[in-house]
């Protein structure tokens, strides 16, 4: 849609600038039709693009060269008086634009794309944690990476935590140092030592069921846990006894066969699909819609429609 507007943009402009040039080649009556229609749409287009002073001065940059022109090169007299009536509107237009600028609140000195992020990460915490709370009624275990900024999992964390809002669920926090390794192969860099790393936490916390990795897991991590799940008579007794995992923006190799087998429960991935920026998004109240829009929750019931939308996502 946003392309859609920019050719509008375009389109009036090119029709505004052919009426001015008919206008000043003495034509007047067949440049007025253009002038007005492609300004009109130039201005429209822009106020939907941006906002409504960005419109304005977007037109007055346009609109006060295209004047002058036409005074200079035309008997025209009120071209010159229109264009200095403009540059008037223009300045207001700016002092404008300041003081709404100015107007808008800082929080907590981040700048607005910074207070987006930290909003959409408090989504998918939030929504993930209504998710779990569906799905197992058991203490949670949230695998940071140590080696990388803990305000963006401290986010994430706060969000889980009110999206689970239950008593009766305990949300702890440690911290795994993940080594980069491979930084061309997106299923195994930075995992190597992680593996290793990773039983540690889950020993000294043996009441959680449930781990939501924020880390890189190696595949071969799960070889251990299918190979108990292979040689078992029970197969479902041995499965409640093994912690499930939650993927958080690291998706593994051989993904689809631990969402089937129960060892991951889902995984949250960024969505493909290109989004525009919208700095409304920042103050969205539907934490579901932003959630949708930013990221994908994939479990066993839905890997297969998302692996045949998006195969970049596990190739």
């Amino acid at each position: 849609m946003i392309y859609l507007i920019y050719a509008c943009i375009a389109a009036g402009l090119v029709l505004l600038l052919r009426g001015v040039r008919d206008y000043i080649d003495s034509n007047r009556h067949r440049g007025r039709k253009p002038i007005i229609l492609g300004g009109g749409i130039f201005f429209v287009s822009a106020w939907c693009a941006f906002d409504i002073l960005v419109a304005v001065m977007c037109f007055l940059s346009v609109g006060i060269p295209a004047l002058v022109t036409v005074a200079k090169k035309t008997k025209v007299v009120w071209a010159r008086p229109a264009a200095g009536a403009l540059a008037i509107i223009g300045v207001i237009a700016s002092i404008a634009n300041l003081a709404v600028n100015a107007s808008r609140p800082v929080h907590a000195d981040i700048g607005p794309t910074a207070l987006d992020q930290q909003i959409e990460i408090q989504a998918c915490g939030q929504v993930l944690g209504a998710e779990l709370e569906r799905v197992a009624r058991t203490d949670v275990l949230v695998l940071v990476d140590a080696s990388t900024d803990r305000a963006f999992a401290d986010d994430f964390v706060k969000g889980l935590t009110a999206g689970i809002d239950s008593t009766m669920v305990s949300v702890i926090t440690e911290e795994v140092r993940a080594i980069p390794m491979d930084p061309m192969d997106r299923f195994n860099q930075a995992r190597a030592a992680v593996g290793d790393k990773i039983d540690v936490p889950l020993a000294l916390h043996p009441q959680c069921k449930l781990v939501v990795a924020m880390v890189p897991i190696p595949a071969d991590y799960f070889n251990a846990y299918i190979d108990r799940l292979d040689d078992a008579d029970d197969v479902d007794t041995v499965l409640a006894s093994l912690p499930k995992f939650v993927l958080v923006h690291y998706p593994t190799a051989n993904v689809e066969e631990l969402l089937k087998r129960g060892l991951v429960v889902s995984l949250v991935v960024n969505n493909p699909t290109p989004v525009i920026y919208d700095e409304s998004r920042a103050a969205a109240a539907d934490i579901d819609a932003l959630f949708q829009e930013k990221y994908l929750m994939v479990d066993s019931g839905n890997i297969s429609q998302i692996q045949t939308k998006f195969p970049q996502l596990f190739n």
